[in-house]
């Protein structure tokens, strides 16, 4: 399965959830009574996921609680706090701009980061950092709705910047007005535009005043589905670059009208403000008219041009010794046996479909069980190299199988990048909880960057997880020790 933008995946945590240092149970319990009146507060285990999210009202505030990160242990990434919100767009109001902006109170201010997330709640929309006026650590964003013919439902996900925490307030406002017009060379809608792209022929373009967005509609015919298409702007005054970013948009009927966003790209490369990508487009019997939005990166001005090229392949197959993902059946995830001799494997050259396009990754997948516990139990996963002459640079993940039938998704649990500074091989330690039953987990092998070579991989019963002896109670009621 094609795997882009590792770096983008390693900013994703894979699994929310968080505790409050000992010590902030009277803080919680007072921030807690100051919250909306019949509004779970987002704490650790409330709207850690999307199916668990809090409802908002549009235009009232509602408070939460960003928990300590932990750590699983010195080599394991840190277990974040994510919470998430869902909000309605009604049909009457679908178009307008929406504004999410998340305030403080408290000193110091809690450095926050957000998503916005499509109704699916999986596809981001938008996020930002920090408020760009005034500057601030607490986030915020404009966001202007599609237009649709029935109420959607959007999510917002608040996470610490930098596994921080802290007490925030979030607020999504309908402004009750749509973008403010402007006179236009192309429609600032897929469905209103009135700009084609010829295959293979570039188009001028003009961003001419903040916020104006550029659709142009390119028909993808049928012989050609299942292609790649590149998508680039060039800048036709190359004196001064228009600093573009251009999206790939497809109109969905059902159950709604409306633009749905399937990849997108702001820079070429670092220091690159032109904007490019590489698309495969699914494959269909009809000729299919998708679009291309271009719009400014930070609401400024400016020409370019932009062309879709048809490449005339559909993308190179990577080939592969173990599934690509925990679902994957050709071939299937290899075993690895707890105990057992270690596994070779082959991380395969990654492949570019284009000069400046993510890498489709070679990702190798490793099922192991977990015996029935009644107890926690601690598994070494060890990554060593069969020829020691040239290491493999490998990230390995704990991956666990989540959800029923087709809401079945991964969930990253741990990884590592190295064993220890110097040292390419990954190596983790990792406790599985208690079950009644056996589970079956997945260890994800990959190179860190788009590189391949080979390796063994190791997975080690280390018994029950050490006790960490407390110098002070965990709560004013506790005895060993006491507070």
């Amino acid at each position: 399965m094609s795997r882009t933008g590792f770096f983008q995946m390693l900013k994703s945590p894979g699994m929310p959830g968080a505790f409050l240092y000992p010590g902030f149970g009277l803080f919680f319990s007072i921030f807690f009574l100051l919250a909306s009146p019949g509004t779970a507060l987002a704490t650790h285990g409330v709207a850690d996921t999307p199916g668990t999210a809090i409802t908002l009202t549009l235009g009232s505030p509602t408070a939460g609680v960003l928990e300590e990160s932990t750590f699983i242990d010195y080599i394991t990434s840190a277990v974040v706090d994510f919470d998430y919100y869902q909000f309605t767009v009604p049909a009457a109001s679908s178009g307008n701009i929406f504004t999410v902006n998340i305030t403080d109170a408290t000193s110091p201010l809690t450095d926050t980061y957000i998503i916005l997330y499509d109704t699916n709640a999986t596809t981001p929309l938008l996020n930002n950092d920090d408020c760009p006026s005034p500057a601030s650590v607490l986030s915020c964003m404009s966001w202007t709705s599609p237009v649709s013919l029935s109420d959607l439902t959007y999510f917002v996900r608040v996470q610490p910047y930098a596994n921080g925490s802290g007490n925030y307030t979030i607020t999504v406002t309908n402004t009750g007005s749509p973008p403010t017009p402007v006179a236009d060379n192309c429609g600032n809608t897929a469905l209103t535009t009135t700009c084609t792209l010829t295959l293979g022929v570039g188009a001028t373009g003009d961003l001419e005043s903040a916020g104006d967005r550029d659709f142009f509609k390119f028909t993808v015919p049928a012989a050609s589905s299942g292609n790649v298409f590149t998508i680039n702007t060039t800048d036709p005054t190359p004196s001064v670059t228009t600093d573009t970013v251009i999206f790939v948009v497809e109109v969905e009927t059902t159950p709604s009208v409306r633009e749905v966003a399937l990849l997108n790209n702001d820079d070429c490369s670092p220091g690159v403000l032109t904007s490019c990508l590489s698309w495969t487009s699914p494959v269909s019997l009809i000729d299919v008219d998708y679009y291309v939005r271009v719009q400014h990166f930070a609401n400024g001005l400016g020409d370019y041009t932009v062309t879709v090229t048809n490449t005339g392949s559909p993308p190179a197959a990577v080939p592969d010794d173990c599934g690509d993902t925990a679902f994957s059946t050709t071939p299937p995830p290899c075993v690895v046996t707890i105990g057992g001799p270690g596994v070779d494997g082959d991380i395969n050259p990654a492949v570019f479909t284009g000069p400046f396009t993510a890498a489709i990754l070679d990702f190798d997948y490793y099922k192991f069980t977990v015996p029935a516990n009644a107890n926690p139990n601690v598994y070494d996963i060890t990554i060593t190299d069969p020829t020691p002459s040239v290491t493999t640079d490998t990230v390995i993940f704990v991956i666990e199988v989540q959800g029923t039938g087709t809401a079945q998704h991964e969930v990253t649990l741990a990884n590592n990048d190295d064993c220890a500074p110097g040292v390419l091989t990954s190596c983790l330690s990792w406790t599985a909880p208690a079950s009644g039953t056996p589970v079956d987990y997945y260890v994800r092998v990959q190179d860190y960057a788009n590189g391949s070579g080979d390796y063994t991989v190791t997975v080690t019963d280390a018994g029950a997880p050490a006790a960490v002896p407390d110098d002070c109670g965990d709560t004013a009621f506790s005895t060993t020790p006491p507070p």
